[in-house]
């Protein structure tokens, strides 16, 4: 009987810390929360310049995520889950769907330093156009997104891919950059 209480005691510790965390974010920035969203340690949410941050009702945001929004908007859709050291970087849009499972270390970026000749690439302006992730989504650990791909609905994308174009939905991807898996011959 005390393990189960001791149980539920930690559990409500836990959501009460999140809650904490949750305030928190909203005192610092254009940051809004659905309802029973969970929010982990040491998760950082950053808005600067216009940019906003809005988490669908009951998602999962795990210890150690980082998401920032410059000049944009980062929406994450309803139920998704975001795993431990996951970074989200938005300067002209970042959109994941509802039920998206983003495994550990991911990162997704919508932008990267231009690279005109001549000019040091910390002195270059951003690059870069909106990305969405569809419904249902899969993310494998440590998947890199760049800017301006579209992720179909219910597409896996395995460990360590790096998706640099427009994923069709209902497929599995691997590799560097990221190909559709196909049957090996029977």
């Amino acid at each position: 009987m005390s393990n189960r209480w001791l149980r539920r005691a930690g559990r409500l510790c836990a959501l009460a810390a999140s809650e904490l965390r949750k305030l928190r974010a909203r005192l610092l920035g254009d940051v809004v929360f659905g309802r029973r969203v969970e929010v982990g340690a040491d998760v950082r949410f950053r808005t600067f310049d216009g940019g906003t941050i809005r988490i669908g009702d009951a998602c999962e945001i795990w210890p150690g995520v980082v998401i920032e929004a410059k000049h944009a908007a980062i929406v994450i859709g309803h139920r998704s889950l975001v795993n431990t050291g996951t970074f989200i970087a938005a300067r002209f849009g970042v959109t994941i769907g509802a039920d998206a499972l983003i495994a550990e270390h991911v990162t997704i970026r919508d932008a990267n330093h231009g690279r005109r000749d001549g000019t040091p690439f910390n002195a270059q302006p951003m690059e870069g156009a909106p990305l969405t992730i569809g419904d249902s989504v899969w993310l494998g650990a440590k998947v890199t997104i760049v800017g301006g791909v579209n992720i179909g609905d219910r597409a896996v994308v395995g460990a360590n891919a790096v998706v640099t174009k427009d994923l069709p939905g209902h497929a599995t991807y691997v590799g560097a950059p990221a190909r559709a898996l196909t049957d090996a011959p029977r």
